[in-house]
């Protein structure tokens, strides 16, 4: 019989990068690709933060609290992102914590949201809802995969108590697979600067709005969303491979040495292979072969 037990994952590879001041506002809404005012208690949105380029230096998930906001990243290519914006925010009534009371857990699977109501009074449905209680945002980030962030002690103890709750505790690559199957894109150290917003379908996710005003890497993210310009496709493809090898940023081509792409990132699949999203020329066919 299937295993339906849900997937718990602690997420010890993300930091909450926690940001707050009177212009917190205003300096976020001029430096990252979402649009601020869309986030609220009750919705998270992801977000990028560009280079001058338009390439996308970070990637994450930007939550608001009673003081600010947190930004929920990676930590390989958080020092690059609190660097950059500290530079940008010297001028700015802003302050920034790297902020290592939190901690991030994740949960995926068909009965996910069955097991979180036993813990939370309610829990969000719609993409992209965020509930608070006891300490913890719940974030829907897909429709039966949800992100946890809070307190580290609180996190650690309901991880510890979904346990009992016919749960399985799987590591972070289940929750990289889990992502990629959902088509959300994840950067790391070797995939930053390399691709615009708009190859991994950020507008799409709510992640990108062009209706704010100005923010960094804005003219050019602009120029290809006008004159659609885009070639490549966001797209799931299997590499077989080596499976401790590190795929991220790697160029992708056909089996006949024709360029192809450029993959963003990757998990693994089996022992032979490892699913990735990839940023792929549209010119290619969905079930066409590719090798790094």
């Amino acid at each position: 019989m299937q295993n339906k037990k849900p997937n718990t994952t602690i997420l010890s590879h993300l930091s909450a990068l926690h940001i707050k001041g009177p212009d917190a506002n205003t300096f976020l809404q001029g430096q990252l690709t979402c649009d601020i005012q869309t986030v609220s208690c009750e919705t998270s949105v992801p977000f990028s933060y560009c280079n001058l380029q338009g390439r996308m230096e970070t990637l994450g998930s930007i939550i608001k609290t009673v003081d600010g906001f947190v930004l929920c990243v990676p930590q390989e290519i958080l020092p690059t992102a609190l660097e950059k914006l500290k530079k940008y925010g010297m001028f700015s009534k802003v302050k920034f914590i790297d902020d290592n009371s939190y901690a991030f857990m994740g949960i995926t699977g068909e009965h996910a949201e069955h097991i979180l109501c036993k813990h939370f009074t309610k829990i969000p449905k719609n993409y992209n809802g965020t509930i608070c209680g006891n300490d913890i945002h719940v974030i829907c980030v897909s429709q039966h995969r949800f992100l946890l962030m809070g307190n580290i002690e609180k996190i650690k103890n309901l991880y510890g108590n979904l346990q009992t709750d016919d749960t399985t505790p799987v590591d972070i690559n289940k929750w990289n697979l889990s992502c990629i199957q959902d088509n959300a894109a994840f950067l790391t150290k070797d995939s930053i600067g390399k691709f615009l917003p708009q190859e991994i379908n950020l507008e799409q996710q709510q992640g990108l709005s062009f209706n704010k005003g100005c923010f960094l890497g804005q003219e050019v993210i602009a120029r290809v969303h006008h004159l659609g310009k885009l070639k490549q496709e966001l797209r799931q493809i299997t590499i077989t491979t080596d499976i401790t090898q590190q795929l991220a940023g790697k160029s992708i081509h056909t089996q006949d040495h024709k360029p192809a792409g450029k993959i963003i990132c990757s998990a693994i699949l089996n022992n032979t292979q490892q699913l990735c999203l990839a940023s792929v020329m549209g010119k290619f066919s969905d079930n066409s072969q590719f090798v790094v």
